[in-house]
């Protein structure tokens, strides 16, 4: 498709009109191309025509990050809400490769990545969402050097009862694969525990905890046995 031509009538259309109602102003050679506010290279355009000349500008220009972001942006309204117009999927993919090749390789400070932890903390998200994330992550498989960023972000994290319930209750009834149960034996091999830990594990409350887990799976055992049987 000759997506130059699709352009030059769309402008030569506005060039020879006058609307009437609501319409948006468009430079007909972008900025970023090197185009100026001169009424020579502004046309008035209705917002279907506007949006659909910003993707004929990607079209033609693919490998300009900018007009791609312009074309991302104008699938919004000014209070964030989506418009009539549909984001097609290829100006996603579009921006989204732009946005990894300028994010890829960039170092943050330690500033940068506290305001970012920041704004996640506290947001609640719905159980549909957290699905999402979850399958998302499944099968997952990090670097050596990932694993290791993780574990060292982890380390010194005190989290508050209501946290570590959470967490607790997260890994009850929780079946592991006979690899994942080695793969944790293997990493809490010979690993030095803290006084604290020693004592968590070695307290009444908790061989009595053990105690019951060890008697439940023992019962889920013979259970599926005897349906099994």
């Amino acid at each position: 498709m000759n997506y130059s031509a699709h352009y030059d009538r769309l402008i030569a259309r506005a060039r020879n009109r006058v609307l009437e109602g609501y319409c948006e102003r468009h430079h007909v050679r972008p900025r970023c191309l090197g185009g100026d506010n001169s009424s020579s290279n502004v046309v008035r355009l209705t917002p279907e025509e506007h949006y659909v000349a910003h993707q004929l500008l990607v079209k033609m220009h693919p490998g300009n990050a900018k007009l791609v972001y312009a074309a991302q942006r104008m699938t919004h309204g000014g209070n964030f809400q989506a418009r009539n117009n549909r984001l097609y999927g290829w100006i996603r993919k579009k921006f989204r490769a732009h946005a990894a090749d300028r994010e890829r390789g960039k170092v943050r400070s330690p500033e940068s990545i506290a305001k970012r932890t920041a704004r996640q903390r506290g947001i609640k998200r719905t159980p549909e969402t957290k699905a999402k994330m979850a399958a998302a992550q499944l099968g997952k498989k990090h670097s050596p050097e990932t694993r290791a960023k993780i574990a060292a972000s982890h380390i010194g994290i005190k989290h508050t009862p209501v946290a570590r319930a959470n967490m607790a209750r997260s890994h009850i009834g929780l079946n592991r694969t006979a690899e994942h149960r080695a793969n944790l034996a293997a990493a809490l091999k010979g690993r030095p525990f803290s006084a604290l830990a020693r004592a968590r594990a070695s307290s009444k409350e908790a061989m009595v905890k053990r105690l019951a887990t060890r008697a439940a799976k023992r019962a889920a055992r013979l259970f599926n046995a005897v349906s099994e049987g």
